[in-house]
């Protein structure tokens, strides 16, 4: 009897401690309220630029663990499946905002990968950014470049830097945590040669990639 009651607190609490963990996550990552300038439902791609200020548009919110990709030609979102034995996760979830910089080469979209330090923004959103550098690495031997861009309002920023010198120095354990988190996130040893530059590098990288499409 007092076997089958222990038994019975033991499951009560397991039961509270997964509850617990639900609300806690549903509050940190609620992405039902659009910020500032974030448009809540897909509706159309946004143009590069707004008010001289470059736009990104979000597929992946901070806090999800399930990767998706914005089909343009049906206006929905496909759930990419990871190549790590078919996972449909990634280990953690998102520590920033997986989004791209839109360029269009007659009806085909082009995506420039980039990544959105700020609070969880909703897939679909489109917010006016800062860049802040970019991030080149190996992945399975393939080479990939991706830029780091902040928010423009300060008010939505999670960080307040302008500068990519200011953001090692000042913010380096949030650096470190991105680092690992890309290194690891497909499988463990599968991305190398990982190398950080400035926003004056990343500028002139996505000025060339829109000057090589308006060819």
């Amino acid at each position: 009897m007092c076997v089958d009651m222990g038994y019975k607190i033991k499951e009560a609490v397991e039961r509270l401690i997964i509850l617990a963990m639900v609300i806690l996550s549903t509050l940190g990552c609620d992405q039902s309220k659009p910020i500032g300038n974030v448009t809540p439902k897909v509706l159309s791609i946004p143009s590069l630029r707004l008010d001289s200020l470059y736009q990104v548009f979000v597929e992946t919110p901070a806090g999800s663990s399930t990767t998706l990709s914005y089909n343009h030609h049906d206006n929905r979102f496909d759930t990419l499946t990871l190549p790590l034995g078919g996972l449909k996760h990634d280990y953690l979830p998102y520590p920033l905002n997986a989004c791209f910089f839109p360029l269009w080469i007659q009806d085909s979209l082009v995506k420039v990968p980039a990544w959105l330090l700020s609070t969880s923004v909703p897939a679909g959103g489109s917010i006016r950014i800062n860049i802040l550098g970019i991030i080149e690495y190996k992945e399975s031997g393939v080479s990939k470049k991706e830029l780091l861009v902040l928010p423009n309002d300060a008010q939505y920023q999670t960080i307040q830097v302008d500068r990519f010198r200011d953001f090692i120095i000042l913010y380096d354990p949030v650096k470190f945590i991105f680092e690992t988190w890309l290194k690891n996130r497909h499988g463990i040893g599968l991305v190398s040669q990982m190398n950080w530059q400035d926003e004056e590098k990343a500028r002139e990288y996505l000025e060339s990639i829109i000057n090589q499409m308006a060819l």
